[in-house]
């Protein structure tokens, strides 16, 4: 159930979903009356790519226009600058919401296991595995300032070094395969 929140899977889902529940409650989409009206793209489950919150992301043009390229191409969704707007803010929420998320467990660990409590200046070097922490666009930046505002703080957070671990699960399961 966590991954399903944090995950690069499903965070185009996670849009879909709030999107659909924006129209039903007519604040966007007007054109289309009904949810059956809608493009298929946006009423059919799974068919919202998280690649595209990442475009959506660092989409700074004037009036959104590569967003609204990107919705209009992967959707079949035109929209207007201010559902662009909206749809820009919802995607910039669900991956900090990610990113929160995910820099709880970390925290958690380093905590329990008291890694910064010795007195001595250690470094904790984590491997994540997964496209959003490897591809979207500040992730990283937005897990780390997650951390610092753990009890870990801004001093435990710069002692954290979080870096790609690719086949981590693989690698992970072969581990515990070992130990016993």
């Amino acid at each position: 159930m966590f991954e399903k929140r944090v995950s690069g899977m499903f965070l185009g889902e996670i849009l879909r979903q709030v999107l659909i529940d924006l129209h039903e409650e007519g604040l966007m989409f007007q054109q289309y009356g009904t949810y059956d009206e809608l493009p298929h793209r946006l009423r059919n489950a799974w068919d919202v790519p998280s690649e595209l919150l990442s475009l959506i992301e660092i989409d700074d043009s004037t009036k959104l226009i590569a967003t609204e390229l990107q919705l209009k191409q992967i959707l079949r969704l035109p929209t207007t600058p201010e559902e662009r707007t909206v749809i820009q803010t919802l995607t910039r929420a669900i991956a900090k919401r990610s990113a929160y998320l995910s820099a709880i467990p970390i925290s958690a660990l380093l905590i329990k296991t008291g890694v910064f409590e010795s007195g001595h200046h250690v470094e904790v070097d984590v491997g994540a595995d997964g496209s959003v922490v490897e591809f979207y666009p500040g992730f990283r930046t937005m897990l780390r300032d997650a951390v610092a505002m753990t009890q870990l703080g801004p001093k435990g957070e710069r002692r954290l070094h979080i870096n790609i671990a690719k086949d981590g699960s693989s690698v992970g399961a072969a581990l515990c395969a070992l130990s016993e």
